[in-house]
């Protein structure tokens, strides 16, 4: 599974020529949108393991929100692409961001549904999205 959880801290804005190139990963939209993901994916994490159902509900509308801000957004990297290798890596990008968005729809059922052993089982998947999507997008220059 190649999802994205660059997600979780990469940093996006420019890869293509004639864009901006950010100075550092910290320095762009898309890891303030990481961070954000982060920090609320650690508090739903551990609103479901402590049984607080509606707390980590509660949290989603946030977590979907970084999601969809992030769609657009391109990693960042110290390498600059251009051409079918910039859109090579854009679409890998949000092919790995689309599967992320719907693993957190299957967290959303599940925190509904108030059924914890499933959205335990779906953290799980978002876990190992995210290691996933670090190693295949996260530059190692992000905190």
């Amino acid at each position: 599974m190649r999802v994205l959880m660059t997600l979780l801290l990469a940093g996006g804005v420019a890869l293509g020529s004639g864009q901006a190139v950010a100075a550092s990963c910290e320095s762009t939209e898309l890891f303030g949108h990481m961070e954000t993901l982060a920090d609320n994916l650690r508090d739903i994490t551990r609103a479901v393991r402590g049984n607080q159902l509606a707390e980590a509900a509660a949290r989603m509308n946030v977590v979907h929100a970084a999601i969809e801000d992030a769609l657009p957004l391109t990693p960042f990297s110290r390498r600059e692409l251009s051409g079918e290798a910039l859109e090579q890596a854009q679409a890998d990008y949000r092919a790995a961001l689309t599967e992320t968005r719907e693993l957190f729809e299957q967290l959303d059922d599940a925190l509904q549904a108030e059924d914890r052993r499933q959205a335990l089982a779906v953290l799980s998947n978002i876990s190992d999205a995210r290691r996933s999507g670090h190693r295949e997008f996260k530059d190692s220059s992000c905190g």
